[in-house]
């Protein structure tokens, strides 16, 4: 039996409440539900008054005298929230009903499948810091399954800390932390993949119960077709900085009701809005600015910044960490952090006091508990001593955060302007805040229930601005009534795309029709593919203006068919988001042809190849980025380049983002956001025989593809691995691999699924030549029999790790910083044609994507393969797909494939 460390006993008791040390810190005396008799349960308002004293009890009188004196000091004794019955829509609780059911579903699947996520984190650095926070950004060496915005745990060595996600671009993401957390160069995030939505349903499963200042009405007209339309203002200025369709939108937004602004890409949806915020906030309108991200909130605002003269401190406020820092530290603060530290200095200087000492309080505890002498015992009273004050220090602490908490709701009920992402509506800082006009931006992101909770906060006066052809919210679930209410936005539940799509004229729809950001011809293939009804004229100011293309060519359009060099796609790790090693190679050289005063994108649909793509780039420079397409939506550059990955190398179906096109569809929303990011070149990625001439359904997506490509200029992979400068070179042969084995100083891992004596014996011979100094993996497919291929025998009993594994799909050899790849398996008979990037970023970032997991019967990278009883190795075995989806391992010999469950079990 384990023995319990006393301070594992004293933290527990703190942190779950069940007991407290009594003045003489020597018994303990039971608290909270640890001191209720058994099967007895307070009522609710019981329950809210001890959970407000639960923490004070545990205080001494001269510390809760202190708190007392610090929550006059920043203004809170007479803090009174505003009074306001709303009225209750008598189809609430069938269609709140319905939306809870649809988020139970959805939450039942993520903590069904797995309801944490460790991501390991690597080269941190602090990027912003405040009084109370700092923004630091990592590394990550996965896939981090969170959105900007939502909470999460950072994990050090000694000590976990409550974080907020601010931003996940490509490979890096950004956290707000506590101050109190030490500079890392690593650490490892966890991710409660249900939090967002167990805060939802317990939003609105309180909400069925009591509705409070809730304005049923206002959410259900978001939701419901037909319903909200409201009168134009009649009395609405000459906004001369505005075109024609965005004085109409703010005409229409300044009337009560719903208003819907659809904004197609680039058409200034962001300056309509900004000119209606400060029209609304000057007919003395207080107004909630909301969006699904930090980023977009950040542009919104931003932009309404650029569009006012000034306003008073706590005028107008961000909630949450912005993604960038453009609006931290500003001469009037915007930052609800900044304005609450502002108005509860002394709160937050204590708060940030206690913490300091709390966290040299550890390290003395540490050194006692641990003493480098193993004779010296600890000295029991001294350690009683520093763990009573650190579980002080603790209450004292989270006291001083709920007062901070009052303070920012207060901050944020004085706010004439409010800006926050979505999901803050369910949370505390805005739970009893109303505002008279509710303005949620990238609407067609949100869920048709988010979008109903934010609406809510408001009065029924609301703007519902987006594009209903970009991309869609994100669920997990297949219950119809979950995709319903969260794969839809409320454009979809309220019929607006509908009648778009029938040509019926909607009364309360504003649209903007003048694009300002693309390319005439670049705009005219989105026009074709993706806005028929409303196609988009092009400013004028856009034809006349100076183009920045990459040195390839001017061509507004560029296409690299990749259909001739038959590149090979796979899926990270074997199982999951599709990647492809000869794209970015090809990417590699591309990125040469640009100069410095372009700014690029590279995008593409899956994460594991934005992670690719993000390799590309150099860290230090902030003219280029690397993402999804999911993660670019509202952004822009002069070049964009979309990687669309799939190829028919491989042997995977075409993802239905391409299969389907049709208009509204997933593959349609996505291709429509990635081809109008660009503003004066759009290079296309593509093997045009997989994605586009074996389909015969003439859809948006192949309607888009069509036109783009009547307006292209043509380019093959041959003439972009021989450009000047270019990373990445045609190799004829494999002499040049055994080189780079020779002089390898890091890992080497080759895949093939094929081994063709002739072609791998040299190469055998070269890996069992360094075996002995670095880390060497041979990845292959094994016969049927499963018998050990000849050519390998030679390093059966060596260093070198083989693994068979089925399927592969890759045909790729990583040697230390050079990556190859061959369009048929590369060490086969016929390599096909063969691909060598030397690249100190894009190799790792390979390795990291090829490379396997270890799972509970199934050897990972840097194991041996385990062996049968009949000496075969036992071949590990995935299927991504299907009833028989996921890893196992299994003798091929004495296993039939069909009992793989027995063999699993079996071992």
């Amino acid at each position: 039996m384990r023995r319990i460390e006393d301070t594992d006993i004293y933290f527990a008791c703190h942190e779950h409440a069940l007991a407290v040390l009594d003045s003489t810190q020597t018994s303990w005396i039971p608290t909270g539900w640890a001191s209720s008799p058994p099967n007895t349960e307070p009522d609710s308002s019981t329950a809210r008054v001890h959970e407000a004293r639960k923490g004070s009890n545990s205080l001494r009188r001269s510390e809760q005298r202190e708190l007392a004196r610090l929550r006059a000091s920043a203004d809170l004794n007479d803090v009174q929230a505003e009074e306001w019955n709303a009225p209750l829509d008598p189809e609430w609780q069938t269609v709140a009903t319905k939306a809870a059911d649809a988020l139970t579903s959805e939450h039942n699947e993520v903590t069904r499948t797995r309801s944490t996520h460790d991501v390991a984190l690597t080269r941190g650095t602090s990027v912003a810091v405040t009084e109370a926070r700092k923004v630091m950004r990592f590394e990550m060496q996965g896939d981090a399954p969170t959105r900007e915005g939502q909470t999460a745990t950072l994990i050090t060595q000694f000590d976990k800390y409550e974080v907020e996600v601010v931003a996940v671009y490509g490979t890096e993401i950004s956290l707000s932390v506590s101050n109190s957390c030490p500079e890392l160069e690593s650490a490892t995030l966890r991710c409660d993949l249900s939090w967002l939505l167990g805060r939802q349903l317990e939003r609105l499963k309180g909400l069925l119960i009591d509705v409070g200042q809730f304005h049923t009405t206002a959410a259900l007209d978001v939701v419901l077709p037909g319903r909200g339309a409201g009168a134009p203002a009649s009395d609405t200025p000459a906004l001369p900085e505005l075109n024609r369709a965005q004085r109409n939108a703010v005409c229409q937004g300044l009337g009560d009701g719903l208003t819907w602004l659809w904004g197609p890409p680039g058409t200034g949806k962001t300056t309509t809005l900004s000119v209606l915020i400060r029209e609304l906030l000057a007919r003395g309108k207080r107004v909630l600015l909301t969006a699904p991200t930090n980023a977009a909130v950040d542009v919104a605002l931003t932009g309404f910044l650029n569009h006012v003269d000034g306003f008073e401190i706590g005028d107008v406020v961000r909630v949450g960490e912005p993604a960038t820092d453009a609006l931290t530290g500003r001469p009037v603060p915007v930052l609800t952090d900044e304005v609450t530290a502002m108005r509860g200095e002394s709160v937050a200087a204590r708060r940030v006091e206690l913490e300091k000492e709390t966290r040299e309080l550890r390290q003395e505890l540490r050194r006692i508990t641990k003493p480098k002498d193993a004779d010296v015992p600890a000295d029991a009273n001294r350690v009683r001593a520093i763990e009573a004050q650190i579980a002080r220090n603790r209450a004292m602490s989270k006291e001083l955060g709920k007062i901070l908490a009052d303070v920012r709701r207060k901050v944020c009920r004085e706010a004439r302007l409010v800006a926050a992402t979505t999901h803050q509506a369910v949370l505390d800082t805005l739970a009893d805040a109303v505002f008279d006009v509710v303005i949620i931006d990238e609407a067609s992101m949100v869920s048709a229930a988010m979008t109903m909770l934010a609406a809510g906060l408001g009065r029924g006066h609301t703007v519902i601005a987006g594009d209903f052809r970009q991309l869609p919210p994100v669920s997990v679930s297949e219950e119809p009534h979950a995709k319903l209410w969260l794969r839809r936005s409320s454009f979809e539940s309220a019929g607006i795309d509908a009648a778009v799509r029938a040509g019926r004229p909607l009364p309360n729809l504003a649209v903007l029709d003048v694009q300002h950001r693309m390319h005439l011809k670049i705009a005219e293939s989105v026009s074709d593919g993706f806005y028929p009804e409303h196609r988009l004229a092009t400013a004028e100011s856009v034809i006349r203006r100076h183009r920045v293309t990459s040195a390839l060519s001017d061509a507004p359009i560029l296409v690299l068919d990749s259909s001739a060099l038959s590149p090979r796609a796979a899926r990270k790790h074997g199982l999951h988001s599709r990647y492809n090693p000869m794209h970015a190679q090809l990417a590699a050289a591309l990125m040469t042809t640009l100069s410095e005063d372009v700014t690029a994108a590279l995008i593409s649909p899956f994460g594991s190849q934005a992670a690719l793509l993000a390799a590309l780039l150099d860290p230090s420079s902030a003219r280029h980025a690397a993402s999804t397409v999911h993660r670019f939506q509202g952004g822009e550059a002069n070049v964009v380049l979309f990687d669309a990955v799939d190829t028919a190398g491989g042997g995977m179906k075409l993802h239905q983002w391409f299969a389907r096109g049709h208009s509204g569809s997933d593959g349609a929303r996505l291709i429509n956001v990635a081809a109008s990011r660009a503003r004066d070149q759009l290079i296309l990625v593509a093997d045009l025989g997989r994605i586009h001439r074996s389909r015969t359904t003439v859809d948006a997506v192949r309607k888009f593809t069509a036109a783009s490509l009547a307006e292209a200029e043509f380019l093959t992979w041959k003439d972009v691995v021989t450009l000047s400068g270019s990373p990445t070179t045609q190799e004829l042969g494999l002499d040049r691999l055994i080189s780079d084995i020779g002089v390898a100083r890091d890992a080497i891992d080759i895949w093939s699924s094929d081994l063709d004596p002739r072609t791998a014996r040299p190469v055998v011979d070269a890996l069992a030549d360094v075996a002995g100094e670095v880390p060497v993996s041979v990845w292959y497919q094994p016969s049927r029999s499963g018998d050990l291929p000849d050519v390998l025998a030679p390093l059966r009993y060596s260093s070198v790790f083989l693994r068979p594994c089925s399927p592969i799909r890759e045909s790729t050899a990583v040697v230390g910083d050079t990556l190859w790849t061959a369009s048929s398996p590369l060490l086969a008979a016929d390599p096909g044609r063969v691909l060598r990037t030397a690249s100190s970023r894009l190799a790792p970032a390979v390795r990291r994507a090829l490379l396997r997991r270890k799972t509970a019967h199934s050897p990972g990278s840097g194991d041996f393969a385990e062996a049968c009883a009949c000496g075969r190795l036992l071949v590990r075995e995935e299927a991504a797909g299907g009833p028989r989806a996921g890893v196992w391992s299994a003798c091929r010999r004495c296993d039939d494939p069909r009992m793989s469950k027995r063999a699993n079990s079996r071992r």
